[in-house]
Protein backbone atom coordinates (compact mmCIF):
# COMPACT_ATOMS: atom_id res chain seq x y z
CA UNK A 1 0.00 0.00 0.00
CA UNK A 2 1.27 3.47 -0.84
CA UNK A 3 0.99 5.88 2.08
CA UNK A 4 -0.41 9.34 1.47
CA UNK A 5 1.95 11.81 3.08
CA UNK A 6 2.09 15.55 3.75
CA UNK A 7 5.64 16.30 4.81
CA UNK A 8 8.11 13.65 5.97
CA UNK A 9 7.27 10.59 8.05
CA UNK A 10 9.93 11.84 10.47
CA UNK A 11 8.27 15.14 11.25
CA UNK A 12 9.54 18.57 12.24
CA UNK A 13 10.95 18.76 15.73
CA UNK A 14 8.09 20.44 17.53
CA UNK A 15 5.22 19.13 19.59
CA UNK A 16 2.23 17.81 17.74
CA UNK A 17 -0.94 15.83 18.31
CA UNK A 18 -1.63 12.63 16.38
CA UNK A 19 -5.19 11.56 15.57
CA UNK A 20 -6.00 7.97 14.60
CA UNK A 21 -9.12 6.61 12.93
CA UNK A 22 -8.34 2.94 13.63
CA UNK A 23 -10.40 1.17 10.94
CA UNK A 24 -8.83 -0.54 7.92
CA UNK A 25 -10.14 2.37 5.85
CA UNK A 26 -9.05 4.76 8.59
CA UNK A 27 -6.01 6.96 8.82
CA UNK A 28 -3.30 8.63 10.87
CA UNK A 29 -2.64 12.37 10.94
CA UNK A 30 -0.40 14.74 12.88
CA UNK A 31 -1.06 18.42 13.58
CA UNK A 32 1.65 20.79 14.77
CA UNK A 33 0.96 22.64 18.00
CA UNK A 34 3.23 25.43 16.76
CA UNK A 35 1.14 26.56 13.81
CA UNK A 36 -1.90 24.18 13.94
CA UNK A 37 -1.10 22.88 10.45
CA UNK A 38 -1.26 19.27 9.26
CA UNK A 39 2.30 17.97 8.90
CA UNK A 40 1.59 14.33 8.10
CA UNK A 41 -1.25 12.10 6.95
CA UNK A 42 -1.39 8.45 5.99
CA UNK A 43 -4.05 5.92 5.19
CA UNK A 44 -4.08 3.19 7.83
CA UNK A 45 -1.06 1.04 6.89
CA UNK A 46 -2.20 -2.34 5.61
CA UNK A 47 -0.31 -5.35 4.22
CA UNK A 48 -2.66 -7.68 2.39
CA UNK A 49 -5.59 -8.12 4.76
CA UNK A 50 -3.61 -7.28 7.90
CA UNK A 51 -2.56 -4.10 9.64
CA UNK A 52 1.07 -3.11 9.06
CA UNK A 53 2.17 -2.72 12.66
CA UNK A 54 5.81 -2.36 11.64
CA UNK A 55 4.94 0.80 9.69
CA UNK A 56 2.75 2.14 12.49
CA UNK A 57 5.51 1.47 15.02
CA UNK A 58 7.97 3.33 12.79
CA UNK A 59 5.73 6.41 12.73
CA UNK A 60 5.38 6.38 16.52
CA UNK A 61 9.03 5.52 17.29
CA UNK A 62 10.57 8.06 14.92
CA UNK A 63 8.56 10.86 16.49
CA UNK A 64 7.99 9.76 20.10
CA UNK A 65 9.98 12.62 21.66
CA UNK A 66 7.78 15.24 20.00
CA UNK A 67 4.31 13.77 20.37
CA UNK A 68 2.18 15.67 22.87
CA UNK A 69 -0.72 13.20 22.59
CA UNK A 70 -1.99 10.31 20.49
CA UNK A 71 -5.79 10.43 20.16
CA UNK A 72 -7.41 7.14 19.16
CA UNK A 73 -11.06 7.06 18.18
CA UNK A 74 -13.05 4.81 20.49
CA UNK A 75 -14.38 1.82 18.58
CA UNK A 76 -17.80 0.28 19.04
CA UNK A 77 -20.66 -1.47 17.29
CA UNK A 78 -21.91 0.11 14.07
CA UNK A 79 -25.13 -1.30 12.53
CA UNK A 80 -23.66 -3.65 9.91
CA UNK A 81 -20.69 -4.91 11.96
CA UNK A 82 -20.48 -8.61 12.70
CA UNK A 83 -19.22 -9.92 16.04
CA UNK A 84 -16.02 -11.02 14.30
CA UNK A 85 -15.35 -7.66 12.63
CA UNK A 86 -15.94 -5.61 15.77
CA UNK A 87 -13.76 -8.00 17.80
CA UNK A 88 -10.97 -7.56 15.24
CA UNK A 89 -11.29 -3.77 15.35
CA UNK A 90 -11.27 -3.70 19.15
CA UNK A 91 -8.16 -5.90 19.14
CA UNK A 92 -6.46 -3.55 16.67
CA UNK A 93 -7.33 -0.45 18.70
CA UNK A 94 -5.90 -2.20 21.77
CA UNK A 95 -2.67 -2.95 19.92
CA UNK A 96 -2.36 0.72 18.92
CA UNK A 97 -2.90 1.76 22.54
CA UNK A 98 -0.30 -0.74 23.73
CA UNK A 99 2.24 0.39 21.13
CA UNK A 100 1.93 4.01 22.22
CA UNK A 101 2.02 3.04 25.91
CA UNK A 102 5.19 0.98 25.43
CA UNK A 103 6.89 4.08 23.98
CA UNK A 104 5.73 6.26 26.92
CA UNK A 105 3.64 8.40 24.57
CA UNK A 106 0.55 10.00 26.19
CA UNK A 107 -2.66 8.45 24.84
CA UNK A 108 -6.33 9.30 25.03
CA UNK A 109 -9.41 7.59 23.59
CA UNK A 110 -12.15 9.81 22.16
CA UNK A 111 -15.71 8.70 21.38
CA UNK A 112 -16.94 9.50 17.84
CA UNK A 113 -19.98 11.33 19.23
CA UNK A 114 -17.72 13.60 21.31
CA UNK A 115 -15.27 14.69 18.63
CA UNK A 116 -17.90 15.04 15.89
CA UNK A 117 -20.10 17.25 18.04
CA UNK A 118 -17.13 19.22 19.37
CA UNK A 119 -15.66 19.88 15.93
CA UNK A 120 -19.01 20.84 14.41
CA UNK A 121 -19.97 17.83 12.31
CA UNK A 122 -23.69 17.01 12.15
CA UNK A 123 -24.85 13.76 13.75
CA UNK A 124 -24.95 10.82 11.32
CA UNK A 125 -28.55 9.99 12.14
CA UNK A 126 -28.30 6.30 11.26
CA UNK A 127 -31.38 4.25 12.09
CA UNK A 128 -31.23 1.42 14.61
CA UNK A 129 -32.90 -1.93 14.11
CA UNK A 130 -35.84 -3.14 16.16
CA UNK A 131 -36.72 -6.59 17.44
CA UNK A 132 -39.84 -6.64 15.27
CA UNK A 133 -38.32 -5.59 11.93
CA UNK A 134 -38.53 -8.10 9.09
CA UNK A 135 -35.57 -9.22 7.00
CA UNK A 136 -36.72 -6.95 4.18
CA UNK A 137 -37.05 -3.97 6.54
CA UNK A 138 -33.55 -4.71 7.81
CA UNK A 139 -32.13 -4.65 4.27
CA UNK A 140 -33.87 -1.34 3.53
CA UNK A 141 -32.55 0.18 6.79
CA UNK A 142 -29.02 -0.97 6.04
CA UNK A 143 -29.13 0.54 2.54
CA UNK A 144 -30.40 3.84 3.93
CA UNK A 145 -27.75 3.85 6.64
CA UNK A 146 -25.02 3.18 4.06
CA UNK A 147 -26.10 6.30 2.14
CA UNK A 148 -26.19 8.37 5.32
CA UNK A 149 -22.71 7.22 6.36
CA UNK A 150 -21.30 7.93 2.89
CA UNK A 151 -22.63 11.49 3.10
CA UNK A 152 -21.16 11.86 6.61
CA UNK A 153 -17.72 10.80 5.35
CA UNK A 154 -17.98 13.44 2.63
CA UNK A 155 -18.76 16.01 5.33
CA UNK A 156 -15.58 15.00 7.19
CA UNK A 157 -13.44 15.51 4.10
CA UNK A 158 -15.01 18.90 3.35
CA UNK A 159 -14.48 20.12 6.93
CA UNK A 160 -10.86 18.96 7.01
CA UNK A 161 -10.12 20.97 3.86
CA UNK A 162 -12.00 23.96 5.29
CA UNK A 163 -10.04 23.95 8.55
CA UNK A 164 -6.70 23.25 6.87
CA UNK A 165 -6.19 25.15 3.61
CA UNK A 166 -2.63 23.75 3.47
CA UNK A 167 -4.18 20.43 2.44
CA UNK A 168 -5.23 21.89 -0.90
CA UNK A 169 -1.62 21.60 -2.05
CA UNK A 170 -1.79 17.81 -1.98
CA UNK A 171 -1.24 15.90 -5.19
CA UNK A 172 -3.80 13.27 -4.17
CA UNK A 173 -7.28 13.44 -2.70
CA UNK A 174 -7.77 13.26 1.06
CA UNK A 175 -9.52 10.04 2.12
CA UNK A 176 -12.30 10.04 4.70
CA UNK A 177 -10.07 8.04 7.07
CA UNK A 178 -7.32 10.64 6.86
CA UNK A 179 -9.87 13.44 7.22
CA UNK A 180 -11.36 11.95 10.36
CA UNK A 181 -7.89 11.38 11.85
CA UNK A 182 -7.21 15.09 11.26
CA UNK A 183 -10.50 16.13 12.87
CA UNK A 184 -9.91 13.88 15.89
CA UNK A 185 -6.59 15.65 16.49
CA UNK A 186 -8.27 19.03 15.85
CA UNK A 187 -10.89 18.24 18.48
CA UNK A 188 -8.27 17.38 21.10
CA UNK A 189 -6.35 20.57 20.38
CA UNK A 190 -9.53 22.64 20.57
CA UNK A 191 -10.59 20.94 23.80
CA UNK A 192 -7.31 21.06 25.72
CA UNK A 193 -5.35 23.92 24.18
CA UNK A 194 -8.08 26.37 23.16
CA UNK A 195 -8.61 27.78 26.63
CA UNK A 196 -4.87 28.20 27.17
CA UNK A 197 -4.58 30.00 23.83
CA UNK A 198 -7.33 32.43 24.87
CA UNK A 199 -5.65 33.10 28.20
CA UNK A 200 -2.30 33.69 26.47
CA UNK A 201 -3.89 36.10 23.98
CA UNK A 202 -5.62 38.06 26.76
CA UNK A 203 -2.35 38.23 28.69
CA UNK A 204 -0.48 39.52 25.62
CA UNK A 205 -3.12 42.23 24.96
CA UNK A 206 -2.89 43.48 28.55
CA UNK A 207 0.85 44.05 28.38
Amino acid sequence: MKNRIVGDVKMRRNKYVIGIDPGKRGGIAAISLEDRKVVFTSKMPIVGEDYDYEKIDQIMSDNKDNIAMICIEKVGYMGRDTASSIASLCYHAGVLYGMAYSLNIPITVIAPSAWKKGIGLPAIGAKRGTKTETEEEKKIRQRENAKIKKKAKGNSISLAYELHPELRGRTDALTDGEAEAILIADYYIKLWYGENDEKRNRSTKNK
